[in-house]
Order: structure tokens, then sequence, then C-alpha cells
């Protein structure tokens, strides 16, 4: 009972998230990373398809997924990585949505920079495999332009996109920082890649919850 009742006050903190930022942007596409899929589902806004993301070798506590305008047509598309995503085709483009865990689902053990480098770049294989319009946007949880110590060490992990899908014509497209929180240098750690990136016409960072 405790735990059933622990769910239904994390799924009402995450509807009342979803709905806020839905009434305050009313986004035709909203990728939600870290949230366990399922409890997305769950907390889906009035008005939006829910869409869960996969992870390769897993079917639960899946930590990425979409909600979808009503009106909006699209497909879906399967993502067999080891970096849990959800895809998109709306038109000409794939969009894609990632969350790039520090940990496996969370699991401590899979947490050394070589288990990171690993799975992302299985994501990156696939990746490369992409040939139309295309955004790939999430938590990437690296800076690409560092400004600690930390986030300078993480050079393998930014290696792996920067001389890897940099050259192959995307562009990351968010500027500034996405993340401040007390006692830490800003960072940006959430990223949208474009290969495709004369048809942006713009892109801001806002605070929403």
């Amino acid at each position: 009972y405790r735990r059933q009742r622990q769910m239904c006050i994390r799924d009402s903190t995450l509807g009342a998230q979803l709905g806020s930022i839905v009434s305050r942007i009313n986004p035709d596409v909203l990728f939600v990373g870290e949230a366990n899929s399922d409890d997305v589902k769950s907390a889906c806004p009035d008005g939006y398809n829910w869409v869960g993301g996969t992870l390769k070798g897993k079917s639960e506590d899946i930590r990425v997924s979409a909600i979808i305008r009503e009106n909006v047509p699209y497909k879906t598309f399967k993502i067999n990585t080891m970096v849990p995503a959800v895809g998109l085709k709306i038109g000409d483009w794939k969009i894609i949505g990632i969350h790039r865990e520090w940990a496996l689902q969370g699991d401590k053990t899979t947490k050394t920079r070589e288990q990171q480098i690993e799975r992302l770049t299985d994501f990156v294989n696939y990746w490369l495999t992409i040939r139309c319009k295309c955004i790939v946007q999430g938590d990437f949880n690296f800076d690409p332009d560092p400004k600690s110590e930390y986030q300078r060490s993480l050079e393998p992990v930014r290696t792996c996109i920067n001389d890897v899908l940099i050259p192959e014509g995307w562009t990351q497209i968010i500027r500034g920082n996405t993340r401040h929180e007390a006692g830490q240098e800003p960072a940006t750690l959430d990223h949208i890649y474009c290969n495709a990136v004369n048809r942006t016409t713009r892109t801001w960072n806002q605070s929403l919850s």
C-alpha cells in the first residue's frame, strides 16, 4: 500500500508539472527525460498522445518518452540502442529524444566512464545511419564547452559526439546554460543536434518547472 501511495504522489506531481508546461507553451511535441516512461503515460495531459521510449534488452524503467498533440500526424519508429531513446516521424523529419544516463537505469554498478562511452558509442553508431532531415535532442549530461574540472574530465564522452557526429554535418544549436545548481558551475547539458540547421527559425532556453 505504501509503495502504491508513493507512486500516486509521484504521478500527481509529474502530472502537475506536465500540465503546467503544456498550458504555458502548448508544444506540438514534448520529450520527457529521467522520468519513467510508464509514469509519463499515466500522467499524459488531455489532448496529447504518449509515445514510450525503448532501451536495448530492457522492457521496464525506460527513462525517456514523448507526448505529442493529438492533431499532429506522426509515426513512431523503434530505436534499439543502449541509450534510452524515443523516435517520431513527422512529415519529412525524424525527431529523436534521448536521455544519456550516467548509470544504466540508475544502476550505480554501470556508471564507469568506460561503460558510459560504450553505451553512447552504441547510440552514435545508430545515429550515423540517419539520412533524412533529423533532430536529436535531450539530456546528454556533458557540456560542449566545459567550465568545471569535472566537466573537463568528460572529454572522452564529448569526443564520441564532437569527433564523430559534428564532421558528419550535425550542429548543436542550443546556446547558453541549461542547468543551474547551487554551489556548482552552470552547464549546458541539454542539447539539440540538427542536420538541417538552415531550417531552424529560433532556439531559446526557458525555465518551466
